[in-house]
């Protein structure tokens, strides 16, 4: 990672993202990656994929035993964020990278991933190991944005790369080279992967905001997953 992209991550990235009006479409996204699950639902053990400080779990609605939250670093706010949830006792922190997961085979019943499959370098591999730790019957749900997308290209120039620009007062060609450097995988590619990783399973794939239309004129979509694992390979 260049040290402009670590910068960056480190003390740009909550301002440009989080804050003003695209904090209202982050929020939207958010939201949507949990509209299949409901407040009456209970999973044991959940497992949140590129959980940066923890942003995504104001939104869950459904009860749960465990909740692990991973990243591949530790950001300086992940754990005193953690600390103000008062479901504290049940989650915990795990520096892990996503293609090399220290974690049992078919430890989770819901596995869930924000704003990270566009960032992997070997994202075939990180997808299998998502469906190695989850248990049969686990229910997987991705973000997966819909870039190189129009509609996601031009919203994304008109908010996120203006502030960018100004917060960390950068010409447009560094504001396009971070771009390239942080979205390696594009949204065909990733639904590819994601198809062949988990063909024995029972996909479902909405996008947003326009359900109907092209990925180019959607900003998003939502990937949800039902394992279906045989027995000769549960342990």
């Amino acid at each position: 990672m260049s040290s402009q992209q670590e910068n960056y991550y480190d003390e740009h990235y909550q301002n440009v993202h989080y804050k003003g009006s695209l904090g209202l479409f982050t929020n939207i996204y958010h939201k949507q990656l949990e509209r299949r699950r409901k407040s009456a639902q209970h999973y044991s053990n959940v497992l949140e994929i590129g959980a940066g400080i923890g942003e995504h779990l104001r939104f869950i609605r459904h009860t749960f035993d465990a909740y692990v939250l991973s990243d591949i670093t530790a950001h300086p706010n992940s754990l005193s964020n953690l600390d103000l949830d008062p479901r504290r006792g049940k989650l915990s922190f795990l520096v892990a990278d996503a293609t090399n997961l220290p974690i049992d085979n078919n430890r989770f019943d819901r596995v869930l991933s924000t704003c990270v499959l566009h960032h992997i370098s070997n994202l075939e591999l990180a997808l299998s190991e998502i469906r190695r730790v989850s248990a049969n019957d686990a229910v997987i749900d991705l973000y997966v944005p819909c870039d190189p997308g129009l509609l996601y290209r031009w919203l994304r120039h008109v908010t996120s790369h203006y502030k960018q620009k100004k917060s960390m007062k950068l010409s447009w060609s560094e504001v396009k080279y971070l771009w390239a450097k942080e979205h390696p995988n594009h949204y065909l590619g990733i639904i590819s992967l994601v198809k062949f990783v988990f063909r024995d399973d029972v996909l479902k794939i909405s996008r947003y905001p326009l359900l109907p239309f092209s990925w180019n004129f959607n900003l998003f979509a939502v990937v949800s997953i039902k394992v279906v694992k045989s027995n000769s390979i549960e342990n």
